[in-house]
């Protein structure tokens, strides 16, 4: 049978052997983990930090319009503490795999920050204009849309 997720297995299968008790290092989740997030900023796209709105002349990625050169693309919740949430509700919850995808849209957002900006993980919310800011239930490792 298709899966019908937007999603490719790669993550899904190495996270399985990860709580089944393979020796996958967490840095891997992690790094396989952008490429779901890539759908997301697609999806959804990105807001730029203030700073870097002032020097690119443009507030968000997305919807045709292409990151400038020189961003870093903050995560306000990071991909290592995402990883860990998606650990323990697999191993602890039971949690298949929509639940998984959810909860990594739930947990997703980010921020374009030039680089010399120093705020990282949820003080990088502090970058996003005012009245995009969300709220983050820090229980939970979701953001209140």
């Amino acid at each position: 049978m298709q899966n019908s997720s937007k999603f490719n297995d790669s993550f899904f299968v190495l996270l399985e052997a990860y709580c089944n008790g393979n020796r996958i290092p967490i840095n891997d989740l992690c790094e396989m983990i952008y490429d779901c997030d890539y759908i997301f900023e697609k999806e959804c796209g990105t807001y730029l930090s203030e700073k870097a709105k002032a020097k690119h002349q443009q507030a968000f990625v997305g919807n045709g319009k292409t990151k400038p050169d020189g961003l870093w693309n903050e995560h306000i919740l990071t991909r290592k503490e995402r990883v860990l949430k998606m650990i323990d509700m697999v191993i602890h919850d039971g949690a298949g795999r929509s639940e998984l995808e959810k909860y990594m849209y739930d947990s997703w957002c980010c921020v374009y920050k030039l680089k010399d900006e120093k705020e990282e993980g949820i003080e990088a919310m502090s970058l996003l204009p005012e009245e995009h800011r969300l709220e983050i239930d820090l229980n939970e490792y979701i953001v209140k849309r």
